[in-house]
């Protein structure tokens, strides 16, 4: 379990574990101290992570950006031993409208949270810009602010340029 986080949750605990340690690394790259138990899992249909602020709760739905292919590739490897050709294939697109369509239950704001890990191949700026491209083609966003966690952090839509969570 990660140090200092709630996990309340019958969720997979490998996967809250690792999600909870995502929205750690997030959490320091804001410059916020995650270490006062000021989050925790949650279960669908609220977001995945319920996030205790200076101004309140907020409801975090995170995402992890990947490669399909890398996604099997290093779960097989390990296993298998051995080199294997892959086609690159990044669903940004695809991933994110998924989350800007899903419905969420709670009655507090919500932000979304994309992150990538070592299974996409794609720079940063590539990532934003379509994460911008699909922001814009729906109608409605349901987020208060979606963010992105890649080689650095970036704040992809505010469109009421919040204060920090601080």
């Amino acid at each position: 379990m990660v140090k200092n986080h709630k996990v309340v949750s019958s969720k997979n605990s490998k996967k809250a574990t690792y999600e909870l340690k995502c929205f750690e690394v997030f959490l320091t790259a804001l410059g916020i101290d995650g270490g006062k138990n000021r989050s925790e899992v949650r279960e669908p249909p609220e977001p995945d992570v319920l996030f205790h602020g200076k101004d309140g709760d907020v409801g975090f739905e995170l995402v992890e950006l990947c490669d399909s292919g890398m996604a099997q590739l290093n779960k097989q490897l390990p296993k298998t031993g051995g080199a294997k050709l892959i086609h690159p294939n990044a669903p940004t697109a695809e991933i994110i409208k998924t989350k800007l369509l899903k419905n969420y239950t709670t009655s507090r704001p919500i932000e979304l949270l994309c992150y990538k890990t070592n299974r996409i191949f794609s720079p940063d700026d590539t990532i934003c810009q379509e994460l911008k491209e699909v922001i814009a083609s729906i109608d409605h966003v349901k987020f208060r602010r979606i963010w992105f966690c890649g080689e650095s952090l970036h704040l992809i839509y505010d469109p009421n340029r919040l204060p920090d969570l601080k």
